[in-house]
């Protein structure tokens, strides 16, 4: 199962707009939380989030090649 499902939208989105090396901290506190009560898996998290990352920097710079041709 994607490691982002069990993410709530807001703390994704709070998480993809954040500088990348504050990511591991920040989903640490969210793991401690009651809503998630230790059930996140760190490593996938952060390397989903890297991934995702990597596939909106490439889909804006397809967007920016497009505009300009």
């Amino acid at each position: 199962m994607d490691p982002l499902r069990k993410l709530d939208l807001a703390d994704l989105d709070g998480l993809l707009a954040m500088e990348p090396e504050r990511a591991l901290g920040r989903i640490l506190e969210l793991n401690r939380n009651v809503r998630y009560h230790n059930t996140l898996n760190v490593i996938e998290l952060l390397v989903r989030l890297r991934e995702m990352r990597e596939q909106m920097r490439a889909g804006a710079r397809r967007h920016a090649q497009r505009r300009v041709a």
